[in-house]
C-alpha cells in the first residue's frame, strides 16, 4: 500500500527491513514489484544506495548503511532477540542524519522504536502507522509510546508527508533578514505556554529543531510557524519535546561507565556504614536509565560490603512524560541491549514485553522535577552525573552551570560528564581524574557561590553562537532536481580537465573508459584513460586546446572488462579558457550532421565499412529481441503460477508461525495463571488476617486459617451458607452488612463485638468485583486491633503522663531556684525562665530573641565557647565556674551547665542552668577557714588530753580512782567543747564554763558568783575548764562542797593596761572542818592547777589553804 501511494520520481531511495524466515527464500521483492514501477532490488553486501530505488533486506541478515552504501551481516543473537529495524535505524541516523526519515509499519513487538529514538536525535522525519489501521500493532504502539514520533498517519498518507516533508527543505528560516528576532519570539512562546525558557539553549541546535518542526507542520515561513505557536496549544509541548532530545540508554560509553565501576564507586563508597549516606544527582536525566545505571553498579558494589550505607541517586528533569517512564522503571528489550546479561539476570525481571528493574534498585532513584537552571541545586552530593546536557546549551551558561556543580559537591566530590563535554576552562575548582571518561573531581574545600537562577534577562540568545551554513544536502528544486536528473540517467560519461589534464569533475559510470593505474596514482586523465584511448584523448584535448573547437575522435577501439572490444567516440569540448569537457560515448550515438561547421572530426577510412556492419547487426539484434519477449511472456505466465502458490504458500508460512506464536503466548499465560494461583493459595494459607469470601448469596467462597479463631470451619464448608456456621460474633450483624455492601457497592467498616471474649476487631465488609468490575459477592476481613487498642490505652495513658510530667517539667522550670535558658546556635535566647532573668537583671520578655553578647556581655565570652562544643559535639558541659560583675555591680561566683536539646537526631538548641553560687563560694571559703582552726585546736586538745593522762596516770593512784578522775576531767573538756561549738568556736564566757562546773554542786545556795561578763578565747577557756575542774573536784571532795556548812565564792575582775586585757578570778571556800595547812600535802591536782594556769594560759597562780578553807588567785591575758 505504501509503495503503491508513493511516486517513482520522487528522489527517495526505500528501504525496506522486515522480521524474515531464515530457512526460507523471500517472494517479497516480486510481489511488490507489481505494485510500483520502481526497480525492486534485494540487497547484497555493500550496494550503493540511489534515487527512486527500493531495496529489501535479505533473510537471515543484519543491515547496516555506512557512506551511502547498505552492508549486510551475519547476527550475532540469537532468533527471538533480534531486533535488525533497531540496527538499521540506528545506522541510517548515523550516517544520514536529518535526511533520514524511518516509517514503522504493522509489526509485533518493540522493534524499531529505540532505533526511531536514534533518528529523532539526529533530526531526522519519524512517521508510524496508525495503530487502529495495523493488523498487529505492537510495533506502531510500541512507537508512539516513546513520545518522540513526528507523525501518526495512514500507511497512503505517508508518502505525501515524507515528500512534502523535504521538498519544503530548510531555506525558510536562513533566509530571513533577523533569525534571531523569530528565535526570541518562538523563545517567548515556550516561556509563556510551558514556563521553560530556551533562550540559553545553542542557537545553532535550536534553530535546527525549530526548522524541522516548521518542515513537519507544512509551515513555509517563520510568520505562519509563530502563528501556529500561537493558535495550536499543543504545538508548543510538540517543539519542547523536540528541543529536549530524550535519547539515552543504559551504560552509554561502555568504557567510561567501566571506569566508574572500577575506580569511582569504589572510592564514593570507602569509609562508608550502615549509618552514612551516599547522595548521587543526575540532572537531565530523561527517562532514568543513567540513573538506575548508577543504580546498578553501586548495587554490585553493596553487595561486596557488610556494613551498607544508604543510597539516594535524584533522578531529575524538566519533561513530565520522560520522568514518568523513569518512574515506572520499565523498558523495552530494546532497551536493555547494552546491559550485560549477567547485570540483566541479576537486576530485571521480564514485565510483560519489557524488563523492569527490581524493586532494590528502583528503592535507590528518586525521580523529580527539577529545572537545573532555574531551581536551587541539590546540595551536599557525593557524585553528579550530567551527561550530554550540556552540549545543548550555550557556552555562557556552561560556564555559569559548572560552578553550580561544584556547589552542590561534597568536597572531593565526583563529576562525570558526557563523551563530547569537559570543563577545560575551570580547572581551578575540579581536577581531571580521567579525561577519556570525563570525570572530574571537586577541587577546594570553599563552596562556589551561585545565585538562582543562572539568568534572569527574559529572552537573549547568545550570539556567540554562529547560525549553521545552509545544509549542502537539503533538497534542490524541481528544475536543478530534474536537470540533475538527466546528466544521471541520459547524458554519457564524461569529465572535465584543467589545463594540466586533471580531471576536475567527473559523471558516474566512467569505469568503461577510465582505471586506476599501477605505481603512484594520478588524477591526469591521460594516466587514466583505458588501453586504446590514451592516445585518442591526447590527440582531442591538443585538438580542442589548439583550435578554441570541440574536437571528435569516432570509432577508437577500447578493451572492455571482458576481453570484448568496445567502440567509442572521444569528443573534447572547450569549456573556458583552461577547462575542457571530455565526453565519451558509444560509437555513432548523437553523432552531428555535417551542417555542423563548429566541429573538427577525426574519422577512419573504413567508416562506411562500419556503419554497413552495424546496420545488420542492429537487424539481428531486432530479431533477437523478438524472440526473447516471445520467450519471456510464455515464461511470465509460468511465473505468475509459480508467483500465486508461493504466496499460498507464504501465507500459510505466515499463519503457521502466527499460530506458533499464539500458542507459546498462551502456554505462557497458561504458566502465569498457575503462577498466580498458586501465589493466591499460599497468600491465603499464610496470612494472618482473618478473611472470607461470600458469594451473592452469601455462600462460602473461601476463606483464610486465621478465621478459625473466629468461626468453626471446616474444609467441607465451602458452599454452604454464612448463617449455618457457629460463629463467636453476631451472625445476622455480619450478614446484614454484607447485604448493604452488596446493595450499594460502598465497602463499610464497623468496631465488631465478640462474644466470651476480650478481643477487640475491626470488622471491613468490602464489595468482591470481577475481571469485569462487576459486584459478585463480599469480602469479610476481621482485623485484630486488641494489641492495637491496648496500645491506645497505653498511649492514652502514657499521654497523661507526659502531660503530667510536662506540667511537672514546666513547673520546676519556672519555679526552680537556679537560672534555665535556652539559646539557638546563634546564642540567641529561645527561652528564660524568671530565676534566670533576674540574675540576668533584665526581663524574660527583653531577653527573648536577644543575643547572649547583646543582654548579657560579661557572662557571654565565658558562654560562648561550651555553647558551640555542645552543639558541635551532642555532649553536656557542667560546672564551668564563671566570675563576673553584671551591670557594673560586684563580682559575682555563677555555675554553669550545657546540655544539648536535640530534634530529629541532630542538636536543635543548648540549654543552659545558671547558679548565682557567690554566697557558697563564701561559706565554702569561711568552711576551709574553720577547718584549718579547727584542725589547730583538735591538735591542741589533744594535746591537752594526751597531757591529762600522763599526769593522771603518773600519779600515785588506786586504778578506779584515777580512771575516774580521768573521765572527769575529760567531761569537763568535752563540755567546754560544746561551749565552743555554740559559738562557732569563736569564744566561750566564762560564766557559762563556771555554770556548767559548779550547777550539779549548787543544792542549797552555797555557791555566789560576781564578776562581769567576759568571752574567753578558745584555748583559754580549755585551759580554764581544766583549773576551774579541778577547784571543783577537789572542793566537792574535801572542801567547802562536802560540808554541810561550806561555802565558795568566786569573783572575777578584768583590768586593762599597755599590755592588754588581764583577767584575775578568785576561788575562796570557807566552812571547811578540821583543815589544816601544815597537814595537807600538795597533790596532783594541786601541781595540775598550778601547771595549767602557768604553763598553758601564761598567768600567774596563788594556791593557799587556810583554817577552815582555800584561797586561789590566779591572773591571766587574753
Amino acid at each position: 500500500m505504501f509503495l503503491g501511494a508513493a511516486p517513482a520520481d520522487a528522489g527517495f531511495a526505500y528501504v525496506l527491513v522486515q522480521h524474515l524466515d531464515p530457512n526460507h527464500e523471500s517472494m517479497l521483492g516480486e510481489l511488490l514489484a507489481r505494485r510500483t514501477s520502481m526497480p525492486v532490488r534485494q540487497i547484497v553486501d555493500n550496494m550503493a544506495i540511489e534515487p527512486n530505488c527500493v531495496y529489501l533486506i535479505p533473510p537471515n541478515a543484519s543491515l547496516t548503511i555506512e557512506q551511502a552504501r547498505l552492508r549486510l551481516c551475519g547476527f550475532a543473537e540469537p532468533r527471538g532477540f533480534r531486533r535488525p529495524i533497531d540496527v538499521f535505524f540506528r545506522s541510517l541516523a548515523a550516517d544520514q542524519g536529518q535526511n533520514a526519515a524511518c516509517i514503522v509499519l504493522s509489526g509485533t513487538g518493540a522493534d524499531g522504536s529505540e532505533g526511531l529514538r536514534a533518528i529523532k536525535e539526529a533530526g531526522g522525519l519519524t512517521l508510524v502507522q496508525d495503530p487502529n489501521t495495523a493488523k498487529y500493532d505492537g510495533m506502531p504502539k510500541s512507537a508512539v509510546a516513546t513520545g518522540l514520533v513526528d507523525k501518526v498517519l495512514a500507511v497512503a498518507d505517508m508518502p505525501d508527508a515524507i515528500r512534502d516533508y523535504f521538498e519544503r527543505g530548510q531555506a525558510s528560516v536562513v533566509n530571513l533578514p533577523d533569525v534571531t528576532d523569530f528565535l526570541l519570539g518562538v523563545c517567548e512562546h515556550l516561556r509563556h505556554r510551558l514556563g521553560h525558557d530556551f533562550s540559553q539553549y545553542k542557537r545553532s541546535t535550536m534553530l535546527r529543531r525549530v526548522q524541522r518542526r516548521m518542515q513537519v507542520v507544512g509551515a513555509s515561513t517563520a510568520e505562519e510557524y509563530l502563528e501556529r505557536l500561537e493558535s495550536k496549544a499543543d504545538e508548543a509541548r510538540l517543539l519542547f519535546r523536540d528541543l529536549l532530545i530524550n535519547v539515552t540508554c543504559f551504560f552509554r560509553d561502555a568504557e567510561a561507565f567501566d571506569f566508574l565501576r572500577r575506580e569511582v564507586i569504589p572510592a564514593l563508597l570507602r569509609d562508608k556504614g550502615a549509618g552514612d549516606t551516599v547522595r548521587i544527582w543526575t540532572p537531565g536525566c530523561s527517562s532514568g536509565e543513567e540513573a538506575y545505571s548508577i543504580a546498578i553498579l553501586i548495587a554490585e558494589a553493596l553487595s561486596r560490603m557488610q556494613a551498607r550505607p544508604t543510597i539516594q541517586i535524584f533522578a531529575t528533569d524538566i519533561d513530565e512524560a520522560m520522568l514518568q517512564k523513569a518512574r515506572a522503571a520499565s523498558y523495552p528489550q530494546s532497551a536493555v541491549k547494552d546491559v550485560p546479561l549477567e547485570l540483566l539476570d541479576r537486576y530485571f525481571y521480564a514485565q510483560d514485553d519489557d524488563y523492569a528493574l527490581t524493586q532494590s534498585v528502583r528503592d535507590m532513584v528518586r525521580v523529580s522535577n527539577h529545572n537545573l537552571i532555574k531551581d536551587p541545586p541539590f546540595s551536599r552530593v557525593d557524585m553528579i552525573v550530567c551527561r550530554n546536557l550540556l552540549i545543548y546549551l550555550n557556552s555562557n551558561l556552561q560556564q555559569r552551570l559548572i560552578p553550580v556543580f561544584h556547589y552542590a559537591l561534597k568536597p572531593q566530590g565526583w563529576l562525570f560528564l558526557g563523551s563530547a563535554e569537559n570543563i577545560a576552562a575551570r580547572n581551578d575548582i575540579f581536577d581531571t581524574v580521567d579525561a577519556p571518561a570525563k570525570v572530574y573531581r571537586r577541587r577546594g574545600s570553599h563552596r562556589q557561590s551561585v545565585a538562582m537562577p543562572l539568568f534572569v534577562q527574559p529572552l537573549a540568545l547568545a550570539a556567540a553562537d554562529p547560525l549553521p551554513a545552509q545544509d549542502a544536502r537539503r533538497p534542490l528544486d524541481r528544475s536543478d532536481t530534474a536537470g540533475r536528473r538527466i546528466l544521471e540517467r541520459y547524458a554519457p560519461p564524461h569529465v572535465v580537465v584543467n589545463s594540466d589534464s586533471d580531471i576536475v569533475r567527473a559523471s558516474g559510470r566512467t569505469g568503461k573508459y577510465l582505471e586506476l593505474a599501477e605505481g603512484t596514482p594520478s588524477n591526469k586523465v591521460t594516466d587514466l584513460a583505458k588501453r586504446g584511448l590514451r592516445s585518442a584523448v591526447r590527440s582531442v584535448l591538443e585538438g580542442a586546446r589548439s583550435t578554441r573547437k570541440r574536437t571528435i575522435k569516432r570509432d577508437v577501439a577500447v578493451e572492455g572488462d571482458d576481453e570484448s572490444v568496445l567502440h567509442v567516440d572521444v569528443i573534447a569540448d572547450p569549456l573556458n579558457e583552461e577547462d575542457v569537457l571530455l565526453v565519451f560515448q558509444d560509437a555513432g550515438a548523437g553523432r552531428e550532421t555535417d551542417a555542423d561547421t563548429d566541429v573538427q572530426e577525426e574519422s577512419y577510412s573504413q567508416e562506411e565499412r562500419i556503419k554497413q556492419l552495424e546496420d545488420e547487426l542492429d537487424e539481428t539484434r531486432s530479431r533477437l529481441r523478438t524472440t526473447i519477449e516471445e520467450l519471456e511472456t510464455s515464461n511470465e505466465e509460468l511465473k505468475s503460477s509459480n508467483e500465486e502458490m508461493m504466496s499460498m504458500n507464504e501465507e500459510l508460512q505466515s499463519a503457521n508461525e502466527e499460530l506458533a506464536t499464539v500458542n507459546e503466548e498462551l502456554k505462557n499465560k497458561v504458566d502465569q495463571l498457575a503462577r498466580a494461583n498458586s501465589d493466591l493459595q499460599n497468600f491465603i494459607e499464610s496470612t494472618q488476617v482473618p478473611t472470607i469470601f461470600l458469594d451473592r448469596k452469601m455462600r462460602i467462597r473461601s476463606f483464610t486459617p486465621a478465621t478459625r479463631g473466629l468461626f468453626r470451619f471446616q474444609e467441607q464448608d465451602r458452599g454452604r451458607l454464612f448463617s449455618d456456621v457457629v460463629s463467636r460474633a453476631d451472625q445476622r450483624q455480619l450478614e446484614a452488612l454484607g447485604r448493604k455492601v452488596l446493595e450499594t457497592g460502598e465497602p463499610v467498616e464497623q468496631e465488631l463485638a465478640i462474644e466470651d471474649g476480650d478481643e477487640s476487631y475491626v470488622l471491613r465488609v468490602l464489595p468482591y468485583r470481577d475481571l469485569n468490575d462487576a459486584i459478585d459477592g463480599v469480602i469479610l476481613v476481621f482485623a485484630d486491633v486488641t494489641k492495637v487498642r491496648q496500645a491506645q490505652a497505653d498511649v492514652a495513658r502514657n499521654e497523661g503522663l507526659a502531660r503530667q510530667r510536662s506540667r511537672e517539667i514546666e513547673t520546676l522550670y519556672k519555679t526552680a531556684p537556679v537560672g534555665m535558658a535556652m539559646v539557638d546556635r546563634n546564642r540567641r535566647f529561645l527561652r528564660v525562665n524568671q530565676h534566670f532573668a533576674v540574675l540576668a537583671e533584665h526581663s524574660m520578655d527583653v531577653l527573648i530573641g536577644r543575643t547572649l553578647e547583646d543582654m548579657i556581655p560579661a557572662l557571654a565570652e565565658r558562654m560562648a565557647a561550651p555553647v558551640v562544643e555542645v552543639f558541635e559535639q551532642a555532649k553536656a558541659a557542667v560546672n564551668i565556674d564563671a566570675t563576673v560583675r553584671i551591670n557594673g555591680d560586684a563580682a559575682r561566683d555563677f555555675l554553669i551547665d550545657f546540655y544539648p536539646y536535640e530534634e530529629d537526631g541532630r542538636v536543635a538548641a543548648v540549654g543552659v542552668i545558671l547558679k548565682d553560687v557567690t554566697e557558697l563560694r563564701r561559706l565554702e571559703k569561711e568552711l576551709r577557714r574553720l577547718m584549718d582552726e579547727l584542725q589547730h585546736r583538735v591538735k591542741n586538745t589533744l594535746a591537752t588530753v594526751a597531757s591529762i593522762v600522763n599526769q593522771t596516770v603518773g600519779s600515785k593512784t588506786e586504778r578506779t580512782e584515777l580512771v575516774d578522775t580521768l573521765k572527769r576531767r575529760i567531761g569537763a573538756l568535752a563540755a567546754t567543747h560544746n561551749l565552743l561549738t555554740l559559738q562557732d568556736w569563736r569564744d566561750a564566757s566564762l560564766r557559762d564554763i563556771l555554770d556548767a562546773e559548779l550547777t550539779p554542786y549548787d543544792h542549797k545556795g552555797r555557791i555566789s558568783l560576781d564578776g562581769p561578763e567576759v568571752r574567753l578565747p578558745p584555748k583559754h577557756a580549755l585551759s580554764l575548764t581544766l583549773t576551774l575542774h579541778e577547784l571543783t573536784t577537789n572542793a566537792a571532795k574535801y572542801g567547802a562542797l562536802a560540808h554541810e556548812g561550806g561555802k565558795l565564792a568566786i569573783d572575777w575582775i578584768v583590768s586593762v593596761d599597755a599590755a592588754g586585757r588581764c583577767l584575775t578570778l578568785r576561788w575562796v571556800e570557807t566552812g571547811v572542818p578540821g583543815l589544816s595547812p601544815m597537814k595537807v600535802k600538795e597533790s596532783f591536782g594541786t601541781k595540775l592547777i598550778r601547771n595549767a594556769v602557768s604553763h598553758d594560759l601564761q598567768g600567774t597562780c596563788d594556791y593557799r589553804l587556810a583554817a577552815g578553807g582555800l584561797n586561789c588567785t590566779f591572773s591571766m591575758r587574753f
